[in-house]
């Protein structure tokens, strides 16, 4: 038995039935699926475990991201570098990151829980960014590479 989570694009009617699809094949095959409680309720996943914060990633074998880019990175982002896989279905309109078109996602999710993965590791960056005005500082994580720009009213930058 796996527990695979998933996140769904909130926007695309296309990515919440499948991901209905999916989950009901996940679990009639005896896995476990999880959801945060946003994607389960707007794709209307009424039979997944629902977890939020921290706790949506405790144990995955696997995370599925149906949706576009920001899909993976919110998948990302709640994953954390823990090194649970994500997989990324293309419900979007660039598809970089999501390289598993929409026919082929059942089978690609099978084949991954039956052992037959490739994993493609990925750069994760903690970036903290302070504010300079006293506030507390903000963390992020980004994937592969993150822009610095200079603002208006700043004439340094340090890195």
């Amino acid at each position: 038995m796996a527990v695979v989570g998933m996140i769904v694009h909130l926007g695309r009617a296309s990515a919440s039935a499948q991901a209905r699809e999916l989950a009901e094949g996940l679990i009639a095959d005896g896995h476990v699926v999880r959801a945060p409680r946003e994607d389960a309720e707007t794709a209307g996943l009424d039979s997944v475990e629902v977890r939020d914060g921290a706790d949506f990633a405790d144990d995955l074998d696997l995370v599925v991201a149906l949706g576009g880019d920001g899909s993976m990175l919110r998948a990302i982002e709640l994953v954390g570098s823990g090194g649970t896989p994500i997989m990324g279905v293309d419900h979007g309109q660039l598809g970089y990151l999501t390289e598993v078109e929409p026919t082929e996602a059942a089978d690609a999710v099978a084949r991954f829980l039956a052992g037959e993965r490739a994993v493609e590791e990925r750069m994760l960056l903690a970036i903290t960014v302070d504010p300079g005005d006293g506030s507390a500082p903000i963390e992020l994580v980004a994937l592969n590479e993150a822009v610095v720009e200079r603002s208006a009213d700043v004439n340094t930058i340090r890195l």
